[in-house]
């Protein structure tokens, strides 16, 4: 797994969409592209364009959710 610096895995591009995510005050577009060497501009459309994706379970109509 040699990626060059300036290139990311889609791992990598997944885990920092998520950090962003969770964090966006610790993961900012500079933070990233400093630890993943990568163009600022490049990260900040990565993180306008690429939005990760949540997956809800909806209970069945006419039927109550158990909380978690």
């Amino acid at each position: 797994k040699n990626i060059p610096k300036g290139k990311i895995s889609i791992v990598e591009a997944l885990t920092l969409l998520n950090n962003h995510k969770l964090y966006p005050e610790t993961w900012t577009a500079e933070k990233i592209a400093e630890e993943y060497y990568l163009e600022q501009k490049d990260v900040k459309s990565l993180l306008k364009y690429f939005v990760t994706f949540e997956v809800k379970l909806l209970p069945p109509e006419g039927k109550k959710a158990i909380p978690s």
